[in-house]
């Protein structure tokens, strides 16, 4: 049988949908709650440093059996879409809000796990068309993150890319 475990704090917020489709679905699951006394030592232990986290039968499972197969699917949708829409962005009409999201995910894919983008060199052409928008290239020299951590992976985006991105 699945073990599920959840990691949040003892409120609602963001962890309370996964804890109602859980109770809707009769499924079982650890609730851990997380105490702000705690959270700091606890915080380091969390993928991306953040919660809440949904834990089946271990992390690594779900994210090698859920995420990385997700990904395999929907990158070669992406550069359909773009060959398709004929603009150099997502949708035909040109630049959305929807590229910003992309674009973003190409990011933090490719600064995680660059070898699923290793067989689609088209987006990591779109994520370049789309960083390098004047705007966006001077908000990408602002120093906007305060976090350690962010300022670790705006370091390493810097060395891998030469351009902050």
């Amino acid at each position: 049988m699945v073990h599920y475990k959840l990691f949040y704090f003892g409120i609602r917020g963001y962890g309370e949908p996964i804890r109602l489709i859980l109770a809707y679905a009769n499924q079982p699951f650890e609730n851990v709650i997380i105490t702000l006394e705690s959270w700091n030592s606890q915080k380091p232990k969390m993928p991306f440093e953040k919660v809440p986290v949904l834990e089946v039968d271990g992390k690594e499972k779900l994210f090698d059996e859920i995420f990385l197969p997700a990904i395999k699917k929907y990158l070669p949708i992406y550069v359909k879409t773009l060959k398709k829409s004929g603009s150099g962005y997502i949708i035909n009409c040109g630049l959305t809000w929807v590229d910003f999201l992309i674009a973003g995910f190409i990011t933090t894919l490719r600064n995680l796990h660059p070898e699923q983008l290793e067989s689609f060199p088209e987006l990591e052409n779109y994520r370049q068309r789309v960083y390098s928008l004047p705007s966006i290239e001077n908000y990408i020299l602002v120093p906007v993150w305060n976090n350690a951590e962010q300022k670790r992976n705006d370091k390493a985006l810097h060395n891998n890319a030469g351009r902050g991105v």
